[in-house]
């Protein structure tokens, strides 16, 4: 009897065990689990957003947790970034070209003005002043310290690594802030000062938006999620590198504009240096 006994509570001690083992199991498997419910295992989810900036035009901008792409249909051109390196990749399939760098040496506002400073994202203080959702996707309302109307939207319902956050920002130039840049607006006052840029000896309003009032920078149209296709996050290969991303957000025709507006202002040198370092001709 003792023995049977023994063996009862030897038996009970096993499936004890398994169940605690088959618990940590389940456990585990959860953890792996990301927000959207796939496993780290499985192909990540890709948020396609639609947005609007008043400097890049329409865009197309596809993020996933390690890697983000922007169609800039505007400039014809597209820009790739992505884990481990983060290096920024902006490209024209049409002229196959491309400007790459490292992420602290890329700024949005230099593709469609050559004249624009290299410059983080914004330090400015900003203060929580609500919510929303745009379509299901939550999120946070900030204003900045020049008004209450000075104001940015940021979601965190996209699970991304803190470059992409970087990348966005430097991108559309907005204020750092934790999330995906989805709205900005700025207040312009009329007596806010114009940033300047020197070519050789004449000055040049590097700050073109000379609206005053509310300007409305960035605006997200719209989003969805869509499978993942890492062919559509490849940076192409043999194309010709340039020292300036302006050399490729800007296409052929744009760039014949710009060399035409230096003749016409009385440049008679035939490499006219720009405050990037880069010459023209």
């Amino acid at each position: 009897m003792i023995n049977c006994h023994r063996k009862d509570k030897l038996a009970q001690t096993i499936q004890l065990k398994l169940l605690v083992a088959v618990s940590l199991v389940a456990f585990a498997s959860l953890l792996a689990t990301g927000a959207d419910g796939a496993s780290k295992n499985q192909p990540p989810i890709v948020y396609q957003l639609e947005q609007y900036s008043d400097s890049l035009g329409d865009c197309i901008v596809s993020v996933y947790h390690d890697g983000a792409k922007v169609v800039c249909k505007k400039l014809n051109c597209e820009l790739i970034t992505k884990a481990p390196d983060w290096k920024v990749h902006c490209f024209r399939k049409d002229d196959r070209m491309e400007w790459s760098n490292e992420l602290q040496k890329f700024n949005g506002e230099t593709m469609s003005n050559p004249f624009a400073r290299l410059r983080p994202p914004r330090q400015a203080k900003l203060t929580e002043v609500g919510h929303g959702a745009l379509n299901g996707l939550k999120y946070t309302k900030f204003k900045t310290p020049i008004s209450a109307n000075d104001q940015l939207y940021t979601t965190r319902d996209i699970a991304v690594a803190q470059p992409v956050e970087e990348f966005l920002a430097r991108l559309y130039f907005t204020p750092k802030a934790e999330g995906i840049p989805l709205y900005r607006c700025v207040d312009n006052k009329p007596d806010r000062k114009i940033e300047e840029a020197k070519v050789g000896i004449i000055r040049v309003g590097a700050n073109t938006d000379l609206r005053t009032g509310l300007v409305k920078k960035l605006e997200t149209k719209g989003w969805k999620k869509i499978a993942f296709n890492s062919s559509e996050f490849m940076v192409p290969t043999g194309y010709k590198q340039r020292k300036e991303i302006f050399e490729v957000s800007y296409s052929s025709e744009k760039k014949g504009e710009f060399n035409e507006i230096f003749d016409a202002i009385g440049f008679k040198t035939d490499a006219r240096t720009l405050k990037s370092g880069a010459k023209t001709k």
